[in-house]
């Protein structure tokens, strides 16, 4: 993985760890601070849920929202993210009008794209039953789902808005929107299921509530604010903006699905837990409800060192690059040890608190902690050499290679560990492990191979690199 040393004088004094450390996390900090806001929310909600004392509703909760998570919040990012390829030039250039019709088209393609998601939860009960997952739970995780159908479209509006206003560097206001409507929805979810003892579609529809006043909160400031200082930077649509959107839906698509595979493995290993008991299903849930921020806090660390990586190769210094790749690499394990060291200090007074203190769930919640810090780093890792692979334009193989980590590793073995081998919980995380460990294997040696010499300017205009690379020149702050 050599790279060659710039031309640059060797008088001038390269950054330190510290310092690259901090340009890293300066750059992705508003990305951090909005994924984390919004996982931390579900984690919240569940929180909220537990209130109820209700094993049922609490695993149900957690199967549904983590296919929720995963399929639809996830696609939801991966497609507007694409959206950044075709925008930043625009920009760049001060077609801000040309780029307002570019992002109605996002909005309408986004509904096709979203159908599928939908078609999804509409028929998810029959996939539960499939994999083993209890009548109860199945049940209760389907009117969740059924209650988020209105939001699988809103969440791909509202990820379109963060994009649209980062690229005009406004990305902070919609954060601030989202924390404060995020405050609102915890409020009404506490009010409709503690004190009202309501249903758990009541979460879904708070949830979908919570995205159009974020949208909403998105419009006004568009329409009011960002208009001011970019002017024609929001025009209101007319029908010709809407041609070409077969092609607008296949683009985001295929960056979309690039991200799946590495959540795909989140969502088994709750559809797992769903053929025990209740109560384990729900430990699992409350379990995962508080990995899932904590990993894709990896994911948008990862995204800043390969963003930083990739900027420095495309201004032509190799040494910087090569400096950010190993510095970040560096990073990226301190991160992930600290990750695990919370686990096993934290994690228990956490989730403790979650739960009755009775046998039935403390015990279920002592086997999942047992391996969740060392799964909490080891995928770190598998993210990090994953988004490395995707940014060389190595996305198919990424892609497979994760895909088959969860057909030959984790569903057969945790399948065979929890159910043959009656290891319940310990089966399910034991396979999770055994599968990030030969998606860290695999990745590592694909990642190994990767020509750091060559400047990857690639002549397609539609890959993840690009993607990455428009706003690593847009967003960096050494610029």
């Amino acid at each position: 993985m050599e790279i060659e040393d710039s031309s640059l004088s060797p008088f001038l004094k390269s950054p330190t760890f510290r310092e690259t450390s901090i340009a890293i996390l300066k750059f992705g900090l508003p990305l951090i601070i909005t994924g984390f806001s919004n996982y931390g929310l579900y984690f919240l909600n569940a929180y909220i849920v537990s209130l109820r004392q209700d094993a049922t509703m609490l695993g149900s909760m957690g199967i549904g929202d983590t296919l929720y998570q995963v399929i639809g919040e996830g696609m939801a990012y991966g497609f507007s993210l694409a959206f950044y390829v075709q925008f930043v030039p625009l920009i760049a250039q001060k077609q801000y009008a040309e780029g307002c019709r570019l992002f109605y088209r996002r909005i309408a393609a986004a509904f096709f794209a979203a159908l599928p998601i939908i078609v999804l939860f509409l028929f998810s009960h029959r996939l539960f039953i499939f994999a083993g997952v209890l009548p109860e739970l199945a049940n209760g995780a389907y009117e969740f789902l059924i209650s988020l159908i209105p939001t699988a479209y809103l969440v791909f509006v509202s990820y379109t808005f963060l994009n649209f206003l980062s690229a005009y560097n406004q990305q902070n206001i919609y954060i601030f929107i989202q924390l404060l409507g995020g405050i609102v929805e915890l409020v009404s979810v506490y009010v409709a299921m503690v004190i009202h003892k309501g249903e758990l579609y009541w979460v879904g529809l708070l949830l979908g509530l919570f995205f159009v006043n974020r949208i909403g909160a998105s419009v006004i400031y568009c329409k009011y604010v960002l208009v001011k200082e970019f002017p024609g930077s929001w025009v209101w649509p007319t029908w010709d903006m809407f041609s070409g959107m077969g092609e607008e839906v296949k683009y985001g698509w295929d960056n979309a699905l690039v991200s799946l595979p590495i959540t795909l493995l989140i969502e088994i290993n709750i559809v797992i837990s769903g053929g025990l008991t209740d109560v384990e299903a729900a430990v699992q849930s409350l379990v995962f409800r508080l990995y899932a921020p904590i990993v894709y806090l990896m994911d948008d660390l990862s995204f800043s060192v390969i963003s930083k990586v990739l900027f420095y190769k495309g201004e032509g210094d190799r040494k910087l690059s090569k400096l950010y790749l190993d510095n970040g690499l560096k990073l990226i394990i301190l991160a992930c040890g600290c990750l695990a060291i919370f686990w096993y200090t934290l994690g228990d007074p956490i989730l403790s608190r979650l739960i009755p203190e009775s046998e039935e769930f403390e015990g279920p919640m002592r086997s999942a902690l047992k391996y969740v810090g060392i799964a909490n780093f080891l995928h770190g890792f598998v993210i990090h050499f994953a988004k490395l692979l995707r940014s060389h334009d190595k996305a198919p193989l990424c892609a497979v290679t994760l895909i088959l980590g969860c057909l030959l590793v984790q569903i057969p073995v945790g399948y065979l560990l929890c159910f043959y081998y009656d290891l319940r919980l310990e089966g399910i995380w034991i396979a999770f492990i055994l599968a990030l460990l030969f998606d860290l294997v695999m990745t590592v040696y694909f990642a190994s191979k990767i020509d750091h010499r060559k400047m990857l300017n690639s002549s397609h205009d539609e890959t993840n690199y690009d993607v990455e690379l428009f706003n690593a020149r847009r967003l960096s702050t050494d610029q």
